[in-house]
């Protein structure tokens, strides 16, 4: 899971909360890991919410970025 947190100028704008997968993609090198689609997806515009689950990512295994 990856949790994408947008502000703007130091204020909370929205954050997206999605679970990504991974596919194998062939290039003349051979083959290679890049971003398949979102099997979970959803917006959360409440920012305790947000705030709350990026306290909790660690535990929950949800990588985080910050968006400016």
């Amino acid at each position: 899971m990856v949790l994408t947190v947008y502000v703007n100028n130091g204020t909370f704008s929205a954050a997206e909360l999605r679970r990504r997968t991974w596919k194998i993609a062939a290039s003349s090198i051979g083959p290679y890991k890049e971003w398949g689609r979102d099997s979970f997806f959803r917006v959360i515009t409440d920012a305790d919410e947000a705030r709350q689950i990026w306290r909790n990512a660690k535990r929950l295994s949800i990588v985080t970025e910050l968006v400016d």
